[in-house]
């Protein structure tokens, strides 16, 4: 094998972390193989999911999910998001798979809430994004 494992032919699938879930499942490929309580961030889209989602500021010049987070939340910086939204996906309540087919996890911390939406289709157990309400 030569070359980074993690790197796609698209970017936007580019492996960024998986994260412990206590409510998803990673569906691999042709969904013969699953990772069963886990959740996966991939690159993906500045204006659409994944870490540039939740991460990049998107064309409107204001809309950045992270930075939103660390307001609501205290927070200092990416990392310390990274790990308020791996905390979430093991303690957060699932309320189920919306009507877009994205599984709802809300977590509460300090009466602030965190949610994180991932697929339960198409790439299921791709987080598409996270953000506070």
């Amino acid at each position: 094998w030569e070359g980074n494992a993690f790197r796609n032919a698209k970017p936007e699938l580019n492996l960024v972390r998986v994260f412990d879930s206590a409510h998803t499942n990673i569906v691999l490929g042709d969904s013969t193989k699953t990772i069963k309580n886990a959740a996966v961030l991939r690159e993906g889209v500045t204006e659409s999911w994944g870490y540039k989602h939740i991460f990049e500021t998107r064309a409107d010049g204001v809309t950045n999910h992270a930075n939103q987070i660390m307001q609501r939340f205290g927070l200092k910086n990416h990392d310390e998001v990274m790990d308020l939204i791996e905390e979430a996906l093991k303690k957060g309540d699932n309320l189920g798979i919306n009507a877009d087919g994205f599984y709802e996890i809300v977590y509460n911390k300090n009466g602030k809430k965190l949610k994180i939406v991932i697929s339960a289709t198409d790439s299921a157990g791709s987080i598409h994004s996270a953000y506070p309400v």
